[in-house]
């Protein structure tokens, strides 16, 4: 099979295949454990993870291109930022930074 990776490209590929790049799932009892910890550092009420409160943030305008979370998390500082992608990072957690849903072509999602 051939490589992906144009040759000279060796930091690319080399990034692609650090462990840390690798998919890890979360089990539901580490879900709820990050989420405790997510609402230390923002504060409880400004970690969403109820299906009706994380809906405003997983649908675009127009409903045409609905996407999924686990959690919405709502940090007021770039200190609280910091500290979320830290612990999301250190857990394997993916973070995907929305702005306002207002773009036009479905990528806010």
């Amino acid at each position: 099979m051939p490589s992906r990776f144009q040759p000279g490209d060796k930091r690319r590929a080399a990034r692609a295949h650090h462990p840390a790049a690798a998919h890890r799932s979360i089990m539901p009892n580490q879900i709820d454990a990050i989420a405790t910890a997510l609402g230390a550092i923002v504060g409880r009420s400004y970690v969403l993870t109820g299906a009706a409160d994380t809906a405003r943030y997983t649908a675009e305008w127009r409903g045409n291109f609905p996407g999924a979370a686990r959690a919405v998390v709502r940090p007021a500082s770039t200190a609280e930022v910091s500290r979320v992608v830290a612990l999301c990072a250190g857990q394997g957690v993916a973070v995907v930074p929305q702005g306002g849903n207002t773009g036009l072509v479905g990528g806010q999602i």
